[in-house]
């Protein structure tokens, strides 16, 4: 009975994903110049089969709030233009929920009867529903919700998804509608070309929307893709715990890099700068070669191709470099390959080490060679520029944003290289990224000289400040492998009473989680600081959240804790910051 339970489970979520991945296909390859809300709410209607699909947004200092979406299935009537002025006393605890829970669902209406909510959804007719909240910086600023959901209700991942999306398109779309009104008053005031100019910068504004949403999605898709594959396979050969081990440290990779790409995303201040500042570190150029296999050999296999890396004269394997832009070169590189390349072709990634680079300097070679279609000659010329793609009966079906190659010479330009490209139509294509990279000091064989042995803490006691249930699961477990003695609270309040009463010495460190009811991370720590025993007030305290902007680390420092751990969890990195503040 639980393996059917555990397949059941492994099925639905499978399914989830899968609906996730059509869903951010279906996003990137729309033309977002539209009314790109109405037609995600439209979606997400037809995808749970609900009555009608909503967003609502809420301003605090008035109480209100207002629908300023909507969308309903054919003999729905549309509610819309009744909802403008809603106070926020009417929605009872709903909106409590969103704070807390960070969802709202309602499966049945009976569960709800007697309570203020009751009422107010009986009068309308909604039987069921399921809601998210849009959080800024832990402010409620509005929800999109769905009235009677008939299928995949319980899918909640899929729906915060659609909710962030959403949030981008409703901010883009404001910010168009922002630039058309300043636009019409330049009309007034200035002249003819005064206004051209006006129209140019708005148009330029929503081509650079699109191109972001494009460039993410892209992105995004390829380790996406591994991920779910691996995860099928795993599932599907779960008795095989050799095998599920080897897919899983592939999922592990694939996964790396996909958050390391969501970080970027959600950086909006750089972003919105126009700046990518390049983290050079120490790198084993034979980890990015083997990482590079992991994160496309699902769709190497799905596009039956035969795939080949290898290197020649590679004397310096260690360098300094910024891991994730060069892996996102040749991920670039290697994307555009196998789209070209039909089944049965070839892709070679090939490094070769140059003899020609300055002392303490070497020169490197990154070829990616594919038997494809190839381009036309009067093309090639325009292949780095963006959104330049080759018009042609060969590649119109084939899926691309064109950006993909002006984002990798931008990226090999910051890293102080060159990329050119030889191509022949009917015969295939060769790119060659030229770059000088810094020698590495260490002579170790690559990023496994930088894994942390197992940390033994026996009979040092821990206290972790954790709302979450699966959270403090995973903290506990990790933990106590490495000798801790874990004791858990449940909210910043709990913790704070608990030192109150504790002895002095009852514990060595405390992981506090940031966002949580009755108290938050911040202010318990302050407290912690506050009180009078001098030992306690000094305690060790390290912020463990999926806070992980910069400004927020610089909230954790400031309430006055020691340092920063983000979520999700490097368990090596986590070892390492824990030896050394109890060191």
């Amino acid at each position: 009975m639980s393996h059917k339970i555990h397949y059941d489970t492994v099925r639905a979520q499978l399914k989830e994903k899968e609906l996730i991945r059509t869903f951010l296909n279906d996003r990137a390859s729309r033309d977002h110049s539209g009314s790109s809300v109405d037609e995600v709410l439209a979606e997400l209607g037809r995808i749970y089969d609900a009555d009608r699909a909503y967003i609502f947004e809420i301003d605090e200092v008035s109480g209100m709030t207002k629908n300023t979406y909507e969308w309903c299935r054919e003999g729905v009537t549309p509610e819309i233009d009744h909802l403008q002025a809603i106070p926020c006393s009417i929605y009872g605890d709903w909106l409590d929920h969103f704070r807390t829970d960070g969802e709202y669902t309602m499966y049945d209406i009976e569960d709800i009867a007697g309570t203020p909510n009751y009422p107010v959804l009986a009068a309308n007719n909604i039987k069921s529903l399921i809601s998210v909240p849009f959080l800024i910086s832990s402010a409620l600023v509005g929800f999109l919700g769905l009235d009677n959901p008939r299928q995949n209700s319980e899918m909640m991942l899929l729906l915060s998804v659609a909710a962030s999306d959403l949030y981008s398109e409703m901010l883009y779309e404001r910010q168009r509608e922002m630039a058309v009104r300043n636009a019409e008053l330049e009309i007034q005031n200035r002249d003819q070309q005064a206004l051209k100019d006006a129209l140019l910068a708005a148009e330029h504004a929503n081509h650079a929307k699109t191109a972001f949403l494009n460039n993410m999605s892209h992105d995004i898709r390829t380790p996406m893709n591994a991920i779910i594959g691996f995860t099928s396979l795993a599932a599907a050969h779960v008795e095989n715990t050799e095998q599920v081990s080897e897919y899983l440290a592939k999922i592990q990779v694939s996964s790396s890099h996909l958050l390391s790409l969501i970080n970027d995303v959600l950086d909006m201040s750089r972003i919105e700068s126009g700046k990518v500042q390049l983290e050079e570190q120490e790198a084993s150029l034979s980890v990015v070669l083997q990482d590079l296999r992991t994160i496309v050999q699902a769709d190497i296999t799905s596009r039956q191709l035969e795939f080949h890396i290898d290197t020649v004269d590679m004397v310096n394997e260690l360098v300094i470099c910024d891991k994730l832009r060069l892996n996102q070169i040749l991920l670039n590189l290697m994307s555009n390959a196998m789209k070209f390349t039909p089944p049965g072709g070839t892709v070679t990634v090939r490094v070769v080490q140059k003899p020609d680079a300055p002392t303490g300097y070497a020169s490197y070679d990154f070829v990616v060679k594919d038997t494809g279609i190839g381009m036309n000659p009067d093309f090639v010329s325009h292949v780095f520029e963006p959104f330049s793609r080759e018009q042609s009966s060969t590649v119109s079906g084939i899926q691309g944003t064109g950006l993909g190659m002006a984002i990798t010479k931008n990226l090999v330009d910051m890293m102080g290289g060159t990329i050119s490209v030889e191509s022949e139509q009917g015969s295939g294509t060769t790119f060659t990224v030229s770059l000088t990279l810094r020698v590495a000091e260490s002579a170790a064989g690559g990023e496994s000289a930088e894994e942390t042995p197992l940390q033994d803490f026996s009979g040092r006691r821990l206290l972790l400040v954790e709302d979450n249930a699966l959270n403090q699961e995973i903290a506990v477990e990790i933990l106590s492998e490495t000798g801790f003695i874990v004791d858990v609270a449940d909210n910043g309040k709990a913790a704070v009473e608990r030192m109150e009463a504790a002895a002095q010495d009852a514990y060595d460190l405390i992981l506090m989680d940031i966002q949580m009811p009755v108290m938050d991370g911040y202010e318990a720590t302050r407290r912690i600081r506050a009180l009078s025993d001098p030992i306690k007030s000094t305690i060790p305290i390290l912020a463990m959240t999926a806070n992980a902007f910069d400004e927020d680390k610089k909230l954790a420092y400031d309430a006055g804790m020691n340092g920063h751990i983000a979520k999700p969890i490097n368990v090596p990195l986590m070892l390492r910051t824990l030896a050394e503040i109890l060191n």
